[in-house]
């Protein structure tokens, strides 16, 4: 650090946190990677800026596959393959439709409404993937060994959410469920198909 250069603010913990563990395996105990999990807090909280996104176009697929982005989020699309795509979503969360060359990019409108958005390729017809926007404040997705960690959660009661790519639009069986987090403490949540 510089000496005249400011000091950083300090930041306030929340040192009265809690957290949620997930383990996702599929029917066979094998792990269930990109299952999206969220977790909306029953009173309200302050809204969080919502960064904007990317999402790639690589050897003809999206990357990632799923992208999880809370409502009011921004996500530009880059075409860092090596041929033309006409990428497109009927979704009702948000339609549109944008034509990128190789090397483009293109900035959609904000996903201001919670929904899963299925975007596909006219010009490549195996190419799907799917922007899951959310309204809940707490979330993310399960990596390829099926586990997600969401921390630093306020204590209270929580509506716990988990989606999968390519089931439906709609939560998994059994979710949301109502959880109760206490102070200091970490809840395990084990998810099987």
């Amino acid at each position: 650090m510089l000496p005249n250069a400011p000091r950083p603010a300090a930041v306030p913990v929340n040192e009265a946190s809690a957290a949620i563990a997930v383990y996702a395996t599929k029917a066979d105990g094998s792990p269930l990677g990109d299952a999206l999990v969220y977790a909306r807090p029953v009173q309200a909280v302050p809204a969080l800026a919502a960064p904007a996104v990317v999402l790639d176009i690589l050897a003809r697929h999206f990357e990632p596959e799923v992208l999880a982005v809370r409502a009011g989020t921004t996500v530009t699309i880059e075409n860092n393959d090596d041929v033309t795509h006409d990428v497109y979503s009927f979704s009702d969360a948000r339609p549109f439709s944008v034509h990128l060359a190789v090397g483009a990019h293109q900035t959609l409108p904000t996903f201001g409404r919670a929904g899963v958005v299925v975007v596909g390729c006219k010009v490549h017809g195996d190419m799907l993937g799917y922007i899951y926007v959310t309204d809940a404040p707490y979330f993310g997705k399960t990596d390829s060994r099926g586990y997600l960690r969401l921390a630093g959660l306020p204590p209270g009661r929580y509506s716990l959410g988990v989606w999968r790519a390519g089931d439906s639009a709609k939560d998994l069986p059994g979710y949301p469920k109502s959880m109760m987090l206490t102070a200091d403490s970490e809840q395990v949540v084990r998810v099987r198909l």
